[in-house]
């Protein structure tokens, strides 16, 4: 009773401590890559749904929670920054559950929960961590004790993956798929794949309104090849790389091969071992393990290498967890927890090879996610009386709209002067379409994208995309058009039936230089009547 009331507060010190410290390390902003999502869920709070209403690249439930936490917490930065804070320390807790359940033990669970902390994610990677640790957990859980109810709770996760980035369901329902076939008792075909088909099943009818719905309002056909050239583009802006141990950053590089070589070491340890119990809880961990680090792990190695740590420490707490106790099982539920064994002589290798892992991975660790740095970024190595009162102020921060160390991009503070301008002449109906690189364009402008896209220069050229675009701006009304200069070439390249339309409709309003290489062109439609001009630029208002 005692060690499990000393559990649930040791989680619940994580979850808080991880929580504080993300809310606290948020002191520059978000990165611009985490509007491709904000921007999403900014435009659902207009009563707008992905897929139905504009294009999604295969992240509808990121979007769908930051537009919640905007409903919750008010339409500013503060309520996306509550969200990636509690996300973070979500992770840290089910990584711990997952370990504990692997090991039994608290003392690598919290040292798991540490080294994830302590890499520093991206924000936008939250959904990474989060869905990995809870299902990891699932799939241990289902492992040691089958049922259908845990078959369909793990089922559940991987599809609510699915919507946060489809390759999360993918990579997930490998491992779910795994779990369910090494599961079963009985060692025949049969069994096999009446297991493994009861939990493919289960994914399939949770996932099936989804197909309907995509079906309905865009075509399967469509939905799939946008997201597919879409991921292809990604792929080739950044491809996988295998840098040198003996380059400028040594302990970036050792990090990756470290989140290679401990899922190997993992299987190696499983063939060895060979129990129905250890496979069925390993493999597919490690399998997925894989699949992240391959999917995952890119150019630039400082932003990527967080994106696969929670496979790493899992497996790597449970590699620690069998060089210091090795020997038989004794619990059917947690079949690596080992007490009372005799000293063994395989702990002499064990034992000081398991203490200089730990010592590298940890190394690589702290470099790879500049760990002083951000608890320098935190205050948290400022005197500890002047933390409290930092809460306060990193909330209020983030209330503000234009806080110049919040805004992510050059072309977002250039504009501040024509987002002040729409805020006087424009209402909520007016819409921006936003031609260029800078997603979080619309965010900052309090306006919602026209013609269906957030951002054009993240999407190929397909004929019945351009039309899809076509069709919805020519129902909006759209004041504005903002075309970024570096991508003015390439507009009526990949959408030439939107460039014309806009071409021949709309006239300049004016230009803004955001640096020497790149101007943002702003349109006006004048045929859109007016009810005067704004004192302050004698723009016309539509307001």
């Amino acid at each position: 009773m005692i060690r499990s009331v000393a559990w649930v507060v040791l989680v619940v010190a994580v979850f808080l401590a991880t929580t504080a410290f993300r809310f606290l390390n948020l002191k520059n902003g978000f990165p611009d890559d985490h509007y491709v999502h904000l921007a999403g869920g900014w435009q659902m709070t207009f009563g707008e749904w992905p897929t139905r209403d504009f294009v999604d690249p295969g992240l509808p439930a990121m979007f769908a929670a930051s537009a919640a936490a905007q409903w919750v917490l008010g339409d500013t930065l503060y309520s996306e920054v509550v969200l990636v804070a509690v996300a973070f320390a979500a992770a840290a807790a089910f990584t711990m559950l997952a370990v504990r359940h692997l090991t039994g033990s608290m003392i690598l669970a919290l040292l798991a929960a540490i080294a994830e902390v302590a890499i520093v994610p991206r924000t936008y990677g939250y959904p990474k961590l989060l869905l990995y640790a809870l299902g990891f957990w699932l799939m241990t859980r289902y492992a040691a004790r089958p049922t259908i109810a845990r078959a369909a709770t793990m089922a559940a996760v991987v599809v609510i993956a699915f919507l946060f980035r489809h390759d999360h369901g993918l990579f997930l329902g490998t491992g779910g798929l795994l779990v369910a076939a090494l599961s079963t008792k009985e060692r025949n075909v049969r069994a096999v794949l009446r297991s493994s088909g009861i939990f493919a099943g289960l994914v399939a009818v949770f996932l099936l309104p989804y197909v309907i719905f995509i079906e309905a309002y865009m075509g399967l056909g469509l939905y799939i090849r946008t997201g597919i050239e879409f991921s292809r583009a990604e792929a080739a802006r950044q491809g996988h790389v295998w840098p040198s141990l003996f380059g400028e950053h040594r302990l970036q590089a050792a990090l990756l091969y470290e989140c290679y070589l401990i899922p190997l070491v993992a299987l190696t340890v499983v063939a060895l071992d060979r129990r129905r119990e250890v496979i069925a809880q390993i493999v597919p961990v490690a399998v997925v393990a894989l699949m992240v680090d391959f999917g995952f792990i890119r150019e630039p190695l400082g932003t990527r290498l967080p994106d696969a740590i929670v496979p790493l420490v899992v497996l790597g707490a449970w590699l620690i967890g069998r060089a210091w106790a090795p020997g038989s099982p004794v619990r059917k539920d947690r079949p690596y927890v080992q007490k009372d064994r005799p000293y063994d002589a395989r702990r002499l290798i064990a034992i000081p090879v398991s203490v200089a892992a730990v010592v590298v991975v940890g190394a690589s660790i702290v470099r790879a996610g500049s760990t002083v740095e951000e608890l320098d970024r935190a205050a948290l190595l400022a005197p500890w009386d002047t933390i409290p009162g930092r809460f306060g102020e990193r909330a209020e921060q983030y209330r503000t709209r234009f806080e110049d160390y919040l805004i992510p991009s050059g072309e977002v503070l250039r504009l501040v002067p024509f987002f002040n301008y729409l805020d006087r002449c424009t209402t909520r109906t007016h819409r921006l379409l936003n031609v260029g690189f800078a997603v979080e364009v619309p965010y900052f402008a309090r306006r919602a994208f026209a013609g269906g896209i957030s951002y054009f220069a993240g999407y190929p050229a397909i004929p019945e995309l351009d039309q899809r675009v076509l069709t919805k701006m020519r129902s909006e009304v759209v004041p504005f058009v903002l075309v970024a200069s570096e991508f003015a070439n390439e507009f009526p390249v990949r959408f030439p039936l939107t460039e014309r339309y806009v071409r021949v409709r709309y006239t300049p309003l004016l230009d803004v230089k955001i640096r020497d290489d790149l101007t943002m062109h702003i349109l006006i439609d004048p045929n859109l009547p007016s009810r005067g001009r704004d004192q302050a630029t004698g723009y016309p208002c539509f307001a």
